[in-house]
């Protein structure tokens, strides 16, 4: 059996229940997504008598310098009525663990290995499973292959899980088409509702669209290096000109959020990807969020994780708090002094440990390097210091003491499932998969 069964997975099913806008028929087959096990809700509080609808917008791949804050049109219109987070990490550099995060607010290992086993061992709810349970109409709209059901279990909960196309013939669902199909389900729905609609273009190799060119500037990086890196703010430009239509779809009173699963490197002679990485280009994503409570237009420099996304989004909109989410709500007072993060557990040559806080960030590599910067004086992360700071030292110890305790949120682990050689040849392509990992 390959060892890539391990790891990824990327083929479309999908669950559409709604007429579907006028595209070719030949790239949309309606098939049932794959049965799962429900999560076990332990709920606390009180819904409002008129919970809030949800739209959470998931921009794959996008770092947070690239994102366009205060710069482009759509999301500097989002921030005029939101909080911007300027310190929001992510806890996994890659996309169906980082995603299950998201939406669970547990860390990704508890997950366990998502895309080589197309689901997740945690026993508790996803937001999908949260809001259906009070009354919510839940859509999904897929524009990349390692999102689809199949890849990851993400389905359950979702009444619609659109992850429908031809990916043989490219890994990319246009974004444009992703945005029509999410505005005209979220145009037929009674409030409340929770979309989540996930953008996959700022993915290398990038491919700009027309009109939407970045000027090349100076920058310390190589000419070449600079030429890509303006390709990708290209790529999240186009994506930025979506966002009114979204915002116009869902109205003033939704709960609104704007992120991505991880950021992408074009530094530290590691390029276009972001799997083995836990600089900050590949750990530092956007985050703005608009719901009651949050001041229009304010900007918070807290240190928060994309854990801390499901318990803020349940309190906004007026929905109970879940007791088994780790994450904080960003409601509340801050509670954070650190973030961790790990890339693959189940890679174990490419198993790499990093604890940040607001002002320091220390990497455990795999080959027994540790590295420690100073955010403040050193944000490019390219001057180690020579030694860790004491409240950093027992990060390890601490984050796989809390790993152990969290196995009560566990099911048992599930089956790997296989790949057919043309699926490993597409993740390839895409940068997630190695030269040697699909080797007996």
């Amino acid at each position: 059996m390959a060892w890539i069964l391990l790891f990824f997975a990327g083929c479309s099913t999908g669950n559409i229940t709604e007429e579907a806008p006028p595209f070719p028929a030949s790239a949309h087959k309606a098939h049932g997504v794959a049965p799962a096990l429900p999560g076990e809700m332990d709920l606390h509080g009180q819904a409002d008598e008129n919970p809030r609808s949800i739209l959470i917008v998931s921009w794959d791949t996008v770092r947070q310098d690239a994102a366009g804050l205060g710069k482009n049109p759509g999301i500097q219109a989002l921030q005029a009525q939101s909080r911007t987070y300027s310190q929001a990490i992510s806890h996994f550099p890659e996309t169906g663990m980082s995603h299950w995060n998201l939406m669970t607010g547990v860390e990704p290992e508890i997950h366990g290995n998502v895309p080589g086993t197309g689901g997740s061992r945690y026993r508790g709810p996803t937001l999908a499973e949260v809001t259906k349970q009070f009354g919510y109409k839940t859509g999904a709209f897929i524009g990349g292959m390692t999102l689809t059901n199949e890849a990851t279990g993400l389905g359950r909960g979702f009444d619609v899980y659109d992850d429908t196309w031809d990916w043989m013939r490219k890994d990319v669902r246009p974004a444009k088409e992703v945005t029509q199909r999410a505005v005209k389900w979220i145009q037929q729905q009674k409030e409340p509702f929770f979309a989540f609609v996930h953008l996959f273009e700022a993915h290398h190799p990038y491919t700009p669209m027309p009109g939407f060119e970045v000027p090349l500037v100076a920058s310390s990086r190589p000419d070449s290096v600079q030429k890509e890196f303006n390709r990708y703010q290209s790529e999240i430009r186009y994506l930025d000109s979506l966002l009114s239509d979204l915002l116009a779809a869902v109205g003033e009173d939704c709960v609104v959020v704007l992120t991505a699963d991880h950021g992408e490197s074009f530094e530290h002679d590691y390029l276009y990807n972001h799997r083995e990485s836990l600089w900050d280009a590949t750990l530092k994503v956007p985050l703005v969020i608009r719901g009651p409570g949050l001041s229009p237009g304010s900007q918070s420099s807290d240190l928060v994780a994309l854990s801390d996304v499901f318990p803020t989004v349940l309190d906004l909109a007026g929905l109970p708090a879940e007791s088994k989410a780790q994450g904080y709500s960003l409601l509340d007072p801050p509670q954070r002094d650190h973030v961790d993060a790990i890339t693959d557990p189940w890679i174990s040559e490419h198993h790499n440990f990093a604890t940040r806080t607001a002002t320091h960030k220390v990497i455990w590599t795999a080959d027994k390097q540790t590295l420690v910067y100073d955010l403040i004086q050193d944000p490019q992360e390219e001057y180690p210091l020579s030694s860790i700071p004491e409240d950093l030292k027992e990060a390890p110890g601490r984050y796989k003491s809390r790993r152990l305790a969290a196995q009560s949120l566990q099911r048992p682990a599930l089956k790997n499932r296989f790949l057919p050689q043309g699926e490993v040849e597409r993740l390839r392509a895409l940068g997630y998969v190695g030269q040697n990992e699909d080797k007996h």
